[in-house]
């Protein structure tokens, strides 16, 4: 296997974990984007607002095209966060019943959006 088709085969498995389908922020169940700074997959207006953020987010896809944005440091990079799953369950382990995450879908204001994000990932609120 060449150095390309390992790089793309463990991409591959980052995308197609169960966990990483479904947007870590707000539950869309279709991510377009991940967060290199956080290590999360993101929808496409999730992936907008981290955008604003810090900047470091690549759209995922493993066509030859675009796995070439990939580095092979970013994909070790991305496996080492563990996804979805393992960065929630540490980033919103005390994420209170009554508060209001986004939902899917352009019906959620950006602000409440934005809030959320800047919450659970640079004041790291519900840890």
């Amino acid at each position: 296997m060449s150095n390309c088709d390992e790089h793309i085969k463990n991409l591959r498995e980052q995308i197609d974990s169960p966990c990483n389908k479904i947007c870590a922020d707000c539950h869309h169940a279709v991510t377009k984007y991940a967060s290199l700074s956080y290590g999360v997959f993101l929808c496409e207006l999730c992936g907008v607002s981290h955008q604003t953020l810090n900047g470091n987010i690549k759209r995922i896809s493993t066509d030859e095209e675009n796995s070439l944005i990939w580095s092979d440091d970013s994909v070790s990079r991305l496996k080492k966060f563990g996804g979805n799953k393992a960065i929630n369950q540490n980033l919103e382990a005390s994420l209170p019943v009554y508060f209001r995450r986004p939902w899917p879908g352009v019906e959620c204001p950006i602000f409440l959006r934005e809030a959320f994000i800047k919450s659970k990932y640079i004041h790291e609120e519900f840890t």
